[in-house]
């Protein structure tokens, strides 16, 4: 069980190895996979790294973007328009419908009243070609209403497709402006994000120099420190021994420097006998050092003989 875990690790270790980002994606690749994403998911693909920052966030691929938001927007448009238009047709349909049945329930067939010499006027019976020129005559009326009425519509219809024209016209050129606009504002992000970079990378560089130039400046004033106190110091013993050489010579000198000269006699002749007694100690000490290094040859030869024997 435990091989076979492995074995399926290691196969899926190597698809998601084989597997490609969308930043490793070739340009052609990347436009049709565009086609399914929108904005907002574009946008949480650039925050998601640096690589996919710096491969994504470019210009091409923000206007295939706007691009098919413009072309939905048109889709949704036209279908919102094709059912107005379907709704208009089925209640124009009825509209008509319901005005022939009107006028034919207003039609009314008058008699007419025949005058007979003798005798008052009867009503005769109408014949049926009467009938039907009178029937024929009303409905021509009430088709050239509602032929005056449908050209009328037609003409409303006609100056409100044209206003959603030009709406439609002016609208796609905003958008187009806008968009161009807000290509613009990124494109001036960018360049000025780019260009404080440089400027704060060049500012850095100079005070860097300049903070290299002050610290070796600081050190070579500390060294010239030193060796203006070191002169001063050797000035003040050449002038010290000037002064006294000129004493001796002049045989002038004080009760201070007698008593100084006097006791560093006394000392060169207490270090003399010291230098004498070590001296005569250097032989002892020779034989003392050969002496302690023939033991030291003897233990180490008998320690390395014990090491050599076998233990019981």
């Amino acid at each position: 069980q435990c091989k076979e875990k492995l074995t399926n690790l290691m196969i899926e270790k190597k698809k998601f190895a084989e597997m490609k980002d969308i930043s490793q994606f070739k340009p052609i690749a990347v436009f049709y996979v565009l086609k399914y994403l929108e904005i907002e998911d574009f946008i949480s693909c650039i925050l998601c790294c640096r690589a996919w920052n710096y491969s994504l966030n470019k210009p091409c691929y923000w206007r295939i973007l706007q691009r098919n938001v413009i072309y939905k927007n048109k889709s949704i448009i036209h279908e919102h328009i094709n059912k107005k238009k379907q709704d208009h047709e089925l209640v124009s349909n009825e509209t008509k419908l319901k005005r022939i049945n009107h006028a034919v329930m207003q039609l009314k067939i008058e008699p007419k009243k025949i005058k007979k010499k003798g005798r008052g006027s009867n009503i005769a019976t109408p014949r049926p070609d009467d009938i039907y020129q009178q029937c024929m005559q009303q409905l021509q009326k009430v088709i050239a209403q509602s032929e005056q009425d449908r050209e009328e519509l037609e003409e409303r219809v006609k100056a409100q497709m044209g206003i959603l024209k030009f709406m439609q016209t002016s609208m796609y050129g905003k958008m187009h402006e806008l968009a161009e606009l807000r290509v613009r504002r990124w494109i001036l992000k960018q360049k000025s994000q780019s260009g404080y970079q440089i400027e704060k990378r060049s500012l850095a560089e100079k005070t860097r120099e300049l903070e290299e130039n002050l610290n070796k400046n600081r050190m070579i004033i500390e060294t010239m420190k030193d060796n203006l106190i070191q002169q001063e110091e050797i000035r003040n013993k050449k002038l010290k021994i000037q002064l006294d050489l000129r004493s001796v010579k002049s045989g002038t000198s004080n009760i201070e420097m007698t008593n100084e000269l006097k006791k560093l006699k006394q000392q060169t002749k207490k270090l003399a006998q010291v230098i004498v007694q070590l001296r005569k100690e250097i032989p002892k000490r020779k034989q003392e050092v050969k002496k302690y290094k023939d033991r030291v040859d003897l233990l180490q030869s008998q320690y390395q003989q014990s090491q050599q024997q076998p233990l019981p």
